[in-house]
């Protein structure tokens, strides 16, 4: 662009200095000054021959108008001559030239008269004469002093567009200079990037030579122009004998050709691209011998003056394909495995804790029985014995059910201060055999009720505080509560359990949390267990989202840290509470087991606290007696022959027998797949987990029997304050009532089921049917807010809350 634009300067101030050179030549050859001067020659030639014209003298008039006629063509030339064009522009030139012509005219009007009169005009031509003769003269001098000045202009234009030319014409011969510089640059920046890629191109065809993956360059037309050598060991075929194939012909099989070829149809036609471009993908291909084999290729294109360039990468994955089949094997193996351990552990789990609670609970009815002092010492013996057994199952069973993952939280409202209560009072026994104290106290401000999981929370602790008393003799294990921070309504509470025992040493700190670990493995060691309490603590309190931590100083005890998020609660989930000391009123109870030996066990305890028992062998048979009878509980263990015993809870909601309402709790020995939700669901209202013990069957007892649909006490005020007749008229109308409300609860929704059962509720308080009124209010906000299903649940929850008022008032 610089030269071009030096070269189109030169140009332009080259024929600037022409037009300069042609205009002098043009100024030359006219002879502008001569003409100048010549016009005052002619005047004073013309001026003569006016003066010496005699007035009779033909001869004389003749050369005086040849004069006129000269200087008149002289001024003729000033007037319309191209080269006077620009003088005649001056101001001054102007203003004399018009007055010449004026005279000439004016004079030209009397030379153009016959002699006589032209003689009879001669004084008067000659005054006018004399009087141009200034302007004539200054009319030349003015001429004469411009083209002067013109010629210097031209000289000095001349001389500049020669000194303008001459820089042009040095600066091209710099730039040209540089121009030659910058192309042998050029030229060795061209050679050295030529032979850099002549050794990019080397390296390259070594890289491609000595690949390990097949490499395959073809043209738009498939056509083979390169196929390196481990394309020749992958395909068995020799490059010489695959240049100018096809590619589809040499490495497609038979099945896949058909969808290569319009595949290599479609990109040249419309350019679309499947495969090439798009990555990894992993495709069969065909070696020589005709062996089909899985490869994984992966191409790209490249555009060239030749046209569209394919290069194919392949690679053998013949054994990474064979490894990927025996892991596959080898997983479903080892979930294979996995499965037939959980299986194994269920039913581990229902063989031994079956038995044992044969064992135990037969134990604990001969401990009833008339024994003697060291037959009794024997019983207390093997009962402890037993129970350190299960404990150990347990343990183990517990840890395999956190590591394969089928540990699940049933979270629910739960008060902490009575729980912490329950876990130190279960320790204070072996506390009194240590002669150590136990105590709790909250540090801050107490915490009512959270939300939590207690079956995984009091394995928590209760290992915490046992190992506690286990290694303290003669001091004190204390439990300290405090809430540390989080959001207001789900703050973090830490849980510490502080003793002054033996302590721990500090190269064994590290070590308390891990399985089988005891501290002690001597053979005189004073504390039994497996090590397996705090590996299953620490399980659980990661579980609940928390992290167990321990600080100790041998001989001063240790100080184990519980740390979790717990949700606050307002107040306590309606599950009611009760006094276990408090005796149960008898009850007709259903024992479906297949156990012998268990039903005798529950059996015989039932009797010993004064309730009717029957029994059923299977499921089948535990859904006919409770069809045909009606059952205050019915205990229903899980594993079964003929149906087991979640699809016999299931049969009896469904049917319309007698016990189709009653209480069912779940009896089961499988402690890997009890899964407490899944039985609720069913429709159990409790799990007991075997063995089980007069303790246990107890709460169970007292929990089925407590509650009552109406408050007997009041329902009692109520009679007394209406009387016989007005109280049985109102009970009446509450009856009819309900059964008009319940006929009609199906088809109520919206606005209608909420006033229906505002109403509804009013008359469930009047009639002292706490538990309807509860339930009915429950269904009420339901409906102002929840789901359907939500209400659904709400509304049978109301039908079996009715059927129990029924029953209760009679």
């Amino acid at each position: 662009m610089a030269t071009l634009f030096c070269i189109a300067a030169v140009l332009f101030f080259a024929r600037d200095v022409g037009d300069e050179i042609d205009r002098l030549e043009a100024a030359r050859s006219d002879n502008i000054q001569w003409t100048l001067s010549q016009i005052e020659v002619e005047f004073l030639e013309y001026s003569i021959a006016l003066r010496s014209t005699p007035e009779t003298n033909d001869a004389k008039f003749s050369r005086l108008r040849r004069e006129f006629d000269v200087f008149y063509s002289r001024i003729s030339t000033l007037n319309n001559g191209q080269l006077f064009s620009g003088l005649r522009t001056e101001q001054g030139f102007s203003d004399l030239l018009a007055s010449v012509n004026q005279y000439l005219q004016s004079t030209a009007t009397l030379m153009d008269q016959d002699d006589l009169a032209l003689a009879a005009s001669l004084p008067a031509i000659a005054e006018t004469t004399n009087d141009i003769r200034p302007d004539v003269r200054s009319l030349a001098n003015s001429g004469l002093n411009f083209f002067a000045h013109l010629a210097d202009r031209q000289r000095t234009a001349v001389s500049g567009a020669l000194s303008k030319l001459g820089y042009i014409v040095s600066g091209l011969i710099v730039l040209l200079c540089g121009l030659i510089v910058y192309l042998s640059w050029l030229n060795a920046q061209g050679q050295r990037r030529q032979r850099e890629a002549y050794e990019t191109n080397e390296r390259i065809q070594t890289i491609i030579s000595t690949s390990l993956d097949a490499v395959i360059v073809a043209d738009v037309e498939g056509d083979i122009l390169e196929f390196n050598n481990a394309a020749e060991d992958i395909f068995g075929h020799k490059a010489e004998n695959v240049f100018g194939k096809n590619i589809g012909e040499v490495i497609v099989p038979e099945h896949f050709k058909s969808g290569h070829d319009a595949g290599m149809k479609r990109m040249k036609e419309n350019g679309e691209k499947r495969v090439v471009g798009h990555g990894r993908v992993q495709l069969e291909a065909v070696r020589k011998n005709g062996e089909i084999f899985p490869v994984e290729l992966a191409i790209q294109s490249a555009e060239t003056e030749d046209g569209a360039l394919f290069i194919a990468f392949l690679r053998d994955i013949s054994e990474k394909v064979a490894a990927e089949t025996e892991l596959v094997a080898a997983r479903d193996k080892a979930l294979e495995g996995e499965k037939a351990k959980g299986e194994f552990l269920a039913v581990m789990s229902h063989e031994i804790r079956t038995p044992l609670n044969g064992l135990l609970g037969n134990l604990s009815l001969l401990k009833d029985t008339k024994i003697g002092k060291d037959q009794r010492e024997y019983l207390a013996n093997m009962e402890t014995s037993g129970r350190l057994l299960l404990s150990h199952v347990t343990d183990v069973l517990d840890i395999t059910r956190y590591d394969t993952g089928t540990l699940q939280q049933s979270r629910r409202a739960m008060s902490v201060e009575p729980f912490l209560q329950d876990l130190l009072d279960s320790q204070a026994g072996q506390a009194e055999v240590q002669n150590t104290k136990l105590e709790w106290t909250w540090r801050g401000r107490p915490v009512g009720s959270i939300n939590s999981d207690p079956d995984l929370l009091q394995p928590v602790l209760l290992n915490l505080i046992g190992n506690a008393v286990k290694f303290t003799k003669s001091g004190t294990v204390r439990v300290e509560v405090e809430k540390m921070g989080g959001p207001e309504d789900e703050p973090e509470l830490e849980f510490r359990v502080i003793d002054d025992g033996v302590g721990i040493e500090p190269e064994k700190l590290d070590m308390v949390f891990d399985d089988f670990v005891t501290g002690n493995i001597s053979f005189n060691r004073s504390s039994g267990g497996t090590g397996l309490g705090l590996g299953i603590a620490r399980r659980y309190a990661q579980a609940l989202g928390g992290t167990l931590t321990v600080e100790s100083k041998v001989g001063k005890g240790s100080t184990f840290t519980f740390r979790a998020p717990f949700q606050m609660m307002s107040q306590l989930d309606p599950i009611e509470t009760f006094d276990h000391s408090t005796p149960v009123e008898p009850m007709n109870i259903l024992v479906v087991e297949d156990n012998e030996i268990n039903r005798q066990v529950v059996r015989e305890m039932l009797n010993k606290m004064n309730h009717s028992v029957t029994e059923a062998v299977d499921g089948k048979a535990g859904v006919e007696a409770a069809d045909g009878q009606a059952f205050d509980l019915i205990f229903m263990d899980i594993t079964m022959p003929v149906m087991d015993g979640r699809e016999a809870t299931r049969a009896i909601r469904a049917g319309q027998g007698k016990s189709s309402n009653a209480p069912i709790v779940a009896l089961t020995a499988n402690v890997v797949g009890a899964d407490r939700e899944a039985f609720l669901s069913d429709g159990m209202n409790d799990v007991l987990s075997k063995p089980i013990s007069k303790a246990k069957l107890a709460e169970i007892l007292s929990g089925a029997s407590a509650p009552k649909a109406v408050d007997e006490g009041q329902l009692e005020e109520l009679l007394e304050l209406l009387g016989s007749d007005r109280f049985e008229e109102t009970l009446s109308k509450f009856k009819n009532e309900g059964h008009a409300y319940l006929d009609a609860l199906p088809r109520l929704t919206g606005e209608q089921l909420v006033e229906q059962t505002h109403k509804f509720a009013g008359s469930a308080a009047m009639l002292c049917a706490t538990q309807l009124h509860e339930n009915l209010k429950s269904l009420e906000n339901s409906a102002k807010s929840e789901t359907l299903e939500k209400i659904e649940e709400r509304k049978t929850e109301v039908i079996a809350a009715w059927q129990k008022t029924l029953q209760d008032i009679g």
